[in-house]
């Protein structure tokens, strides 16, 4: 089969770069650098893809890798007119910021977050976006059931570094995750209280309380 090499589609609803793309309900998203757009296969000649003119959003992608299906949906990591603003979800065809207000500022302290990569699983009920910084070298997880986020590290000779897992497959019943560090291959199993053969470690903290909660 042959394609028409003149036969081409333009996104040009915004004047910006393409930056990914996905599939999703046999619909063709397309992000830019500060906006987005949405096709559907019309089965019309010579060009198929029509523009749902429903489908077209303000919030742009800024790290192509960092684009996950999540659910029915997809996260990614967003820039708009007025700058990088964090993690969004596609609602219908509405982007949704849902990053608190702490991970976004730890974001754009960072100083190059375009390297940004995501990778999302289900495990035990809960669905996760697992986000990793390179530059920043940090890690962030988004827990879709409780709507609620943390962050993942690695121990490195005593100190927290980003989650080593970085490229995930479901594969023969296991959650397995490749680790940048040395290309070993790991399982996520919530009864295995090792990290790679070493001791799991854990630091776990709260925000102060106000002054109507002293005692």
């Amino acid at each position: 089969r042959y394609w028409d090499p003149l036969n081409v589609q333009t996104v040009d609803s915004n004047p910006d770069l393409v930056i990914g793309e996905v599939v999703s309900h046999n619909e063709l998203i397309v992000f830019c650098e500060l906006s987005g757009e949405v096709f559907y296969d019309s089965g019309t000649t010579p060009t198929p893809f029509i523009r749902n003119s429903s489908g077209v959003f303000e919030v742009g992608c800024i790290a192509p890798y960092s684009i996950s299906k999540i659910d029915n949906s997809f996260m990614w990591l967003g820039k708009s007119q007025t700058g990088p603003g964090g993690i969004y979800r596609l609602n219908g065809y509405t982007p949704e910021n849902i990053t608190p207000p702490g991970i976004v500022t730890a974001i754009q302290e960072m100083t190059d977050i375009t390297d940004a990569i995501s990778f999302t699983y289900e495990q035990d009920g809960h669905t996760f976006y697992v986000i990793n910084f390179p530059t920043g070298d940090r890690s962030f997880c988004y827990d879709a059931n409780t709507l609620m986020w943390h962050e993942r590290a690695s121990f490195v000779n005593g100190l927290f570094t980003r989650w080593e897992a970085q490229e995930y497959v479901y594969f023969d019943g296991k959650h397995l995750v490749c680790d940048y560090t040395e290309g070993n291959i790991y399982s996520i199993e919530m009864d295995t209280y090792a990290y790679g053969g070493d001791v799991r470690k854990w630091l776990r903290s709260f925000r102060a309380p106000s002054s109507g909660m002293k005692p």
